[in-house]
């Protein structure tokens, strides 16, 4: 069975053509099937650089052209192509200052044995290269889009030494807080907190990390244009194999949104807690929301007592028509009528 040749794409610096024939003539020996291009002139390489080459095989010197010139064109593409001078004879000086200017190696003639070899290492390590900038590329993408979610949905997340400290750049933390690098570093975080939370945090965040515990906070934090905004902390350790804290990880969340909301409906609880009429909230579930002191007076149940039960376990004695009125409320909005109901001491009530 015959076997499959290897295609290569070359590019060669060559003024003879019997030359190239004997460096083709080595490849197809090595199972290789070249696809050459012979150049001889600056002009003509440079316009041969348009197109797609594996390696670039150049001799030293060329009439009115050479190594070191070829090189120069190739590194002015920025392409990261192999380039392998095959010379007849070169100077030991010579092929050092020609590696140091960036050609990758130098092959005599006399010695084609090694043509094979240096053009698989250095096809190896082009690919290696090819490889690695590909992951970086990739990594520099995913920073971009990391810091866009950061940004998108308002959370900073941090890193910190086993003793609690900063000491890596935070650049979601700056995006929110205005704070430069240096200003976060160590504990000039807190700098971006209110006054009135920054000594109740530091408190919590040094006893998380002397217990190696959990870290939870809620805090205000002054944001770029100046407005303090609400955010829900979390911070874990992360373990060694040896039992030791080999750095902290954590996320800080905006919940102002929350806050806010959280700030309306304590304003109308209190607002129901004035009203002398018994108010109860219940969810789909029936089950008790809120209770206010009208309530308490007219059942005699307290708060605290009833929050989380079930309506009907508590106010009725029968069968409760509360999912009918329920029903009625869904599809018209509104209900009114009577309910015959009980308080703690058993005896009956009607509400209306």
């Amino acid at each position: 069975m015959a076997m499959a040749l290897s295609q290569l794409r070359i590019l060669m610096v060559e003024d003879s053509e019997d030359d190239m024939l004997v460096t083709l003539d080595v490849l197809k020996l090595n199972s290789y099937q070249p696809l050459c291009k012979r150049v001889e002139t600056a002009a003509n390489m440079k316009a041969a650089l348009l197109e797609c080459w594996d390696i670039v095989i150049c001799d030293y010197i060329l009439p009115g052209f050479g190594a070191i010139a070829a090189l120069k064109l190739l590194q002015a593409t920025a392409q990261d192509i192999p380039f392998i001078i095959v010379s007849g004879v070169i100077d030991e000086q010579i092929a050092v200052d020609t590696l140091k200017a960036g050609a990758h190696d130098f092959v005599l003639k006399s010695r084609m044995s090694r043509l094979v070899p240096a053009i698989e290492r250095e096809l190896r390590e082009a690919k290696i290269r090819q490889q690695y900038q590909l992951a970086q590329a990739a990594l520099k993408q995913n920073e971009a889009r990391y810091r866009s979610l950061t940004l998108a949905t308002s959370q900073a997340v941090w890193t910190a030494n086993p003793q609690g400290q900063i000491v890596e750049d935070i650049p979601s933390w700056r995006a929110l807080t205005g704070q430069t690098e240096a200003e976060v570093k160590g504990w000039g975080w807190l700098e971006a907190l209110h006054p009135e939370d920054r000594e109740r945090t530091a408190k919590i965040w040094t006893q998380a990390v002397t217990t190696k515990s959990l870290y939870q906070v809620e805090y205000r934090m002054k944001v770029v244009g100046g407005t303090y905004r609400y955010f829900a902390v979390r911070g874990v350790p992360i373990i060694d194999d040896c039992g030791e804290i080999r750095e902290w990880v954590g996320t800080n969340t905006d919940i102002s949104e929350v806050k806010q909301q959280e700030q309306k409906i304590r304003a109308q609880a209190a607002l129901l807690n004035i009203a002398t009429d018994a108010i109860v909230v219940i969810n789909k579930g029936q089950k008790i929301l809120f209770w206010n002191k009208g309530a308490e007076k007219l059942y005699q149940w307290q708060a605290k007592e009833v929050l989380g039960n079930l309506v009907s376990e508590l106010l009725y004695k029968e069968p409760s028509p509360l999912q009918q009125a329920f029903d009625k409320v869904v599809a018209a909005g509104e209900w009114q009528g009577e309910l015959n109901q009980i308080n703690k001491e058993g005896k009956k009530v009607i509400a209306i």
